[in-house]
């Protein structure tokens, strides 16, 4: 009895790790697809959904997703906001979270998908794919050896939407 416990508990903690924050490629694959879409998806991979707003005339709508949310303090390990429009094909996808270790895993992950560094400031960077443009914010002055919690967040956006509302503003 005691090791069919101990199984469940493994399973359900290597489960839990491997959900927690979600691939690059997978980002990608939820920002392709529609609100309805993106809210199964997520709901499956044990993100909580939070709430949405519906788009407007010249807003665009949201939905805010969390993964392993504290009932209590309303933390949580990451938080997903999914953009869409009611009149346009704009999609935009931001994924924040504070493990460090995942905010490297995504840099990694958005050179290795071929994009080029565009643009650098203090706290964030851009990079600009074939399709996409990548916006990586990282509270910098945090980021030490030692540290294993860091604020950071990725921003995706087509190269089409970056722009026309991003670019040389």
């Amino acid at each position: 009895m005691k090791n069919i416990a101990l199984i469940f508990i493994l399973s359900f903690s290597i489960q839990s790790c491997f959900s927690q924050n979600l691939s690059l490629k997978q980002l990608i694959e939820i920002k392709e697809g529609d609100i309805s879409a993106a809210k199964q998806y997520l709901i499956e991979n044990n993100w909580e959904f939070l709430n949405e707003e519906q788009p407007l005339l010249r807003e665009m709508g949201y939905a805010t997703f969390a993964y392993n949310r504290d009932q209590r303090t309303n933390t949580a390990e990451s938080f997903l906001n999914f953009y869409h429009s009611k009149y346009l094909s704009t999609i935009r996808v931001n994924i924040q979270g504070n493990l460090k270790l995942k905010y490297s895993e995504y840099e990694k992950a958005i050179e290795d998908f071929g994009c080029i560094l565009i643009s650098t400031g203090k706290e964030v960077k851009v990079y600009r794919g074939e399709i996409y443009t990548f916006k990586v914010s990282c509270s910098r002055n945090s980021i030490d050896e030692n540290q294993e919690f860091v604020p950071w967040g990725v921003f995706i956006i087509s190269n089409e939407d970056y722009d026309l509302n991003w670019a040389n503003k």
